[in-house]
């Protein structure tokens, strides 16, 4: 009897596991930022994003006032009216909003991977 429990516990550990690396592999959003782009930064060629730009302005509930934003090949980059936009398109004094998926480094600023940009 004891050994089904903890197969059937270890069972839901492995699941829920799953479905945590499967959320993090599909990088759905789960935070938001608002704010104005104060810096853009290309990536060197051949690197595995775009690039990055700080974001200054109000990062969901956390007091944090800006952001070191990672802008990847899956990163949704949109203008205001939905259109698709490039990299090139992000400059500095852009007010943007940014969704963001996977770990938050708690640095200063905070750095995260955005999902999508929206640029207002």
């Amino acid at each position: 009897m004891m050994k089904k429990v903890i197969l059937l516990f270890g069972l839901g550990i492995l699941v829920l596991i799953g479905i945590y690396a499967y959320s993090i592999q599909t990088m759905q959003p789960h935070g938001v930022m608002k704010g104005t782009i104060t810096a853009v930064q290309p990536a060197a060629p051949g690197g595995t994003s775009l690039g990055t730009i700080l974001v200054e302005g109000k990062y969901a509930n956390n007091p944090a006032d800006k952001a070191s934003v990672t802008i990847t090949q899956q990163t949704k980059l949109l203008a205001k009216d939905d259109t698709t936009i490039q990299f090139e398109d992000l400059k500095v004094g852009s007010n943007v909003e940014v969704l963001f998926t996977g770990p938050v480094l708690e640095s200063y600023p905070v750095q995260f991977a955005a999902a999508k940009v929206i640029v207002q």
